[in-house]
């Protein structure tokens, strides 16, 4: 019959070969699960270094990052870490123990509904009532980190959980989330190519969904086959060479987007550093948006758009790319325009 500990640790091996950690002992029996599957235990001095580590390995890996804290305010120190990680779009998966669930409400040393406290800063956060229940919770965990809009999640595992065993268990089969990208909706792709095709004076501001996706390479190929200029905020830094004629700067400084005349945003949320997608020395108020973003609820918020697509950045982009295949739309050498915010982009670096 499998334990708690060996429970946790089977699922974590499936997900990573990291984990950051501060220790105490009621880890200590999974700690020894890991090392038996090969994952590396890896010791901090505090856990909100140890969240900013699983929040680091995430970013790096664009995978589950794995953080495990003690009970009670040793699980909570974790929260600002998962407040950064949840603002990043970072999937963080923390394990935070507890007090026994026999000892619930009797004053327990530092007894602290810790799941509760992390809900606002968490996609998704958990109290594990059970030995046999651990596999669907972290499965669930999972799924809420991994699919969607990235982002953290919060287990919360009582002693008594972590040290029971459960003869219900089973041995995981088949997967647990999905894995498929969501395509954009084929006429609403259509319309933004239409609208990029003809635009006078197009830019593509592109998000870190840009890069939590890995769509950088496709970005660059829809921008070369139409020389459309690309400004960059949070993770896409990087995601075009900074020495690409159609690479123009940080979105955040509204050199070049505030005279054009259509905005292509890309896995950028139209927050406070891109101006709310209003402010005039950053937008035309006559300019027209298309937005691409996995997460729905930010698509038209802040400014409405024109075309709004709720998909994956890469494969909606990879759509638009084969639909200027099919219309036959031939490359676009360096337009005047690239030409012009390139120059404007290399005079600001020279100042």
């Amino acid at each position: 019959m499998p334990g708690g500990a060996e429970i946790i640790a089977r699922f974590v091996a499936r997900e990573t070969r990291h984990v950051f950690t501060l220790p105490d002992g009621l880890l200590m029996p999974i700690y020894e699960e890991l090392e038996r599957r090969g994952v590396r235990t890896i010791t901090m001095r505090h856990e909100l270094t140890a969240a900013n580590a699983a929040d680091g390995f995430a970013r790096f890996t664009r995978s589950l990052g794995v953080v495990m804290a003690p009970v009670g305010p040793g699980a909570a120190n974790l929260m600002p870490g998962l407040a950064q990680a949840y603002y990043a779009g970072s999937p963080v998966l923390a394990i935070g123990g507890r007090t026994p669930l026999r000892h619930y409400g009797r004053m327990a040393f530092e007894e602290a509904d810790v799941h509760l406290w992390v809900k606002g800063f968490t996609k998704w956060s958990t109290l594990c009532p059970s030995t046999c229940m651990l596999e669907e919770c972290l499965e669930d965990a999972a799924r809420h980190a991994l699919t969607g809009r990235m982002g953290p999640v919060f287990v919360e595992v009582p002693r008594d959980v972590v040290g029971d065993q459960c003869e219900a268990v089973p041995e995981p089969q088949g997967q647990y989330r999905p894995r498929n990208r969501v395509l954009g909706d084929p006429p609403l792709v259509e319309r933004a190519v239409d609208m990029l095709v003809g635009a006078e004076k197009p830019v593509i501001i592109a998000g870190s969904g840009v890069y939590w996706s890995g769509a950088c390479q496709i970005l660059v190929r829809l921008a070369e086959h139409l020389s459309i200029p690309v400004l960059v905020e949070g993770f896409a830094v990087g995601c075009i060479p900074h020495d690409h004629p159609l690479y123009v700067g940080h979105a955040a400084l509204g050199l070049i987007s505030r005279e054009a005349d259509l905005v292509l945003v890309v896995g950028a949320r139209l927050d406070e550093l891109l101006g709310f997608g209003t402010h005039p020395e950053m937008f035309r108020s006559d300019a027209r948006f298309i937005q691409i973003d996995i997460d729905p609820a930010v698509v038209g918020k802040n400014r409405g758009v024109d075309v709004g697509i709720w998909g994956d950045a890469e494969a909606v982009l990879l759509q638009m790319v084969e639909s200027l295949k099919r219309r036959g739309v031939k490359k676009k050498k360096h337009t005047g325009w690239a030409q012009t915010t390139r120059s404007a982009f290399e005079s600001v670096m020279e100042a």
